[in-house]
């Protein structure tokens, strides 16, 4: 059968049967990013019933177990289902049942928690309509207890689920929007407070489970150019970093990065600078990840933007990432977010710009130049 046949053959026992040694690893430096496939899957009644689909999530799991060990597993909290909650079965499902995947798979799990407004309504920090309660409801020390309550239930499903393989949880992907955007920037102060409340709850329960909260690389940079005071503000803000004198702050900080960013922020490899990231780094005095970290493979076209790629600078791209962008400072781990490239069936014009991003085709078939780079940092 030979050795890959074996292993597919193993994580497939594994997604039916359950299991995982409960042993995390969380100095994993690196990771990719969640299985694409997977929750426009599990909407059907049997997700993995066709061989199709379960052997190409068996080799999604041995995508992921090559290239760090570690894979991201996303998950919403939606502030009006937590001002107003309502019964509903099994909330966060699909999640769980990633996360138990992974675990069984013998894979460190990366929690990410995403806060949106309403699943009408897009991420929390756009204007929303009358019909949703208003940003500044994290004033709300009632609101701010739900929200502590529901990501602390939805941890403790995902280390129950995985067999205790969940190595970080993030509490809001791309935070500091809330900051840029004049609606939400008032009460940016009463989310940082949501988070360290939040954060508490989790470390009593988890104390040597790693959570902080991470921003975006290419809105920090962008802010920069207007206002040099941006990255302390943000990353450096002394509560999130435990130096306000009123607790221990978050246990990381972090951010995404896609450098070539849509309208184009650096067009080529050799365009991007140190500075993009150390910048960040060097804000904070606590451990800095890179949960999102991406680079087409393909032109792209979103909104009339042209992005300009290929595998050859895709591959070029994680070479200096590893080797020019990131030596020397302290940024672990690191997670590629996206392993494969998907369809863009139900998913909005701007995902066009990750459509050819990942570091395998479509069917995890054929690897990119860039896996090959991947494995070789």
């Amino acid at each position: 059968m030979g050795r890959l046949g074996i292993v597919l053959v193993a994580l497939l026992a594994g997604v039916a049967m359950g299991g995982g040694t409960g042993t995390p690893a969380p100095d994993a430096a690196k990771g990719v990013g969640p299985y694409f496939d997977f929750f426009e899957a599990f909407a059907r009644p049997d997700p993995w019933r066709s061989p199709r689909s379960r052997g190409k999530l068996a080799r999604y799991l041995e995508c992921a177990r090559l290239g760090g060990g570690l894979a991201f597993c996303p998950e919403n909290i939606y502030w009006t289902r937590t001002l107003h909650p309502q019964p509903r079965p099994d909330p966060h499902r699909a999640a769980i049942e990633f996360a138990r995947i992974l675990g069984s798979a013998d894979l460190d799990v990366y929690l990410g928690i995403n806060l949106l407004a309403d699943e009408r309504d897009g991420s929390f920090y756009t204007p929303v309509p009358p019909h949703v309660p208003r940003p500044h409801d994290f004033g709300n020390p009632l609101l701010r207890a739900a929200y502590a309550q529901e990501t602390l239930d939805i941890v403790n499903l995902a280390q129950a689920s995985s067999g205790g393989r969940v190595a970080y949880v993030s509490l809001v992907l791309e935070a500091d929007f809330y900051y840029y955007c004049p609606s939400t920037r008032p009460d940016y102060p009463n989310l940082i407070e949501a988070l360290l409340e939040a954060h508490a709850g989790i470390t009593a329960e988890h104390p040597a489970l790693p959570v902080g909260v991470y921003f975006t690389l290419n809105a920090l940079w962008d802010e920069y150019q207007r206002d040099p005071s941006v990255y302390a503000a943000i990353v450096g803000d002394p509560r999130l970093n435990g130096l306000a004198g009123t607790g221990p702050g978050l246990d990381f900080l972090g951010a995404s990065s896609y450098p070539i960013g849509i309208p184009p922020l650096f067009s080529d490899p050799d365009e991007v600078v140190r500075e993009y990231y150390a910048l960040a780094v060097t804000a904070t005095v606590k451990p800095f990840h890179v949960p999102e970290l991406g680079w087409p493979s393909e032109n792209v076209e979103v909104r009339g933007q042209i992005v300009e790629s290929s595998p050859a600078e895709q591959a070029e791209f994680v070479r200096q990432y590893f080797e020019r962008l990131i030596a020397g400072l302290p940024i672990a781990p690191t997670v590629w977010f996206v392993p494969h490239d998907f369809s863009m069936d139900g998913f909005p014009e701007v995902f066009c710009f990750f459509r050819d991003m990942g570091l395998w085709d479509r069917h995890l078939l054929h690897a990119k130049p860039a896996w090959g780079v991947w494995l070789n940092h």
